[in-house]
């Protein structure tokens, strides 16, 4: 049998690096949102954003 096509597998998917780069890109806006917003602390914020990365883009993180 040949191997699935990637688009059948959303775990695959979920990690590519595209998956990966629109993550971070989306951590970064609500960033932006939440600081403007003046609803967090900083420390609140950059947990937050360890935390994000970490799950959603971890081959990225630190690039946040």
């Amino acid at each position: 049998m040949p191997p699935l096509n990637p688009i059948y597998q959303p775990v695959a998917a979920a990690g590519s690096p595209q998956a990966q780069e629109f993550s971070l890109a989306s951590v970064r806006a609500w960033t932006a949102a939440i600081e403007n917003s003046g609803t967090a602390t900083a420390a609140d914020i950059a947990a937050a954003v360890e935390v994000s990365t970490a799950q959603f883009a971890p081959d990225l993180a630190g690039q946040s």
